[in-house]
């Protein structure tokens, strides 16, 4: 029998309260890791973006051609000076994290109208190439780079088409099913 002057809670009710809490935990981390990856792959899409916009810049300003290559496991673009696309580098970018670049355009053309045929800068046989000239943009051609969260279905893509005059950040979590722009 129970003293009525002792207060306290029973072990089956410490126990509803722990496990409660538990799985109110465990939701939040699942939300909280979304969260973190969606924000990584929008900085990615900005970063790219304002990258691409830095070198239209420095074309115009210095009346060079820039190339931007982007290679490797990391997403890196590098600046060179004259037509080629190659020896040393004049300037240098890098997305930290995990990110690969893609090879491939998955669904990133019903996103966005092209005129053509866009070119996919992620490879290195067909580098975005800036060029000086009296206009609105200085990039020849259209393409776009994408960039992959961890072997996720997210991806991060900055795209460059005739009918717009900035580079456009873009973002997908489902593999490129539905695309948001930035």
């Amino acid at each position: 029998m129970r003293d009525k002057n002792v207060r306290g809670f029973t072990l089956i009710e410490v126990l509803v309260v722990v496990a409660i809490i538990g799985i109110l935990s465990a939701a939040g981390v699942a939300s909280l890791r979304n969260a973190v990856i969606n924000s990584r792959v929008k900085d990615a899409s900005w970063n790219m973006a304002s990258f691409m916009e830095r070198v239209s810049t420095a074309t115009k300003q210095t009346g060079d051609s820039l190339c931007v290559v982007v290679s490797g496991k990391k997403l890196y673009a590098r600046l060179y000076v004259g037509g080629a696309c190659g020896g040393a580098a004049r300037d240098s970018f890098e997305i930290e994290g995990p990110f690969v670049v893609a090879t491939s355009l998955h669904s990133i053309t019903s996103a966005v109208s092209f005129a053509g045929t866009p070119v996919n800068w992620g490879v290195t046989t067909s580098p975005a190439v800036f060029a000086p000239h009296i206009g609105i943009s200085n990039v020849i051609g259209e393409g776009c780079i994408l960039a992959n969260y961890k072997s996720s279905d997210h991806y991060a893509a900055v795209v460059k088409s005739r009918k717009e005059n900035s580079f456009l950040a873009f973002m997908t979590k489902d593999g490129g099913t539905t695309w948001e722009k930035l």
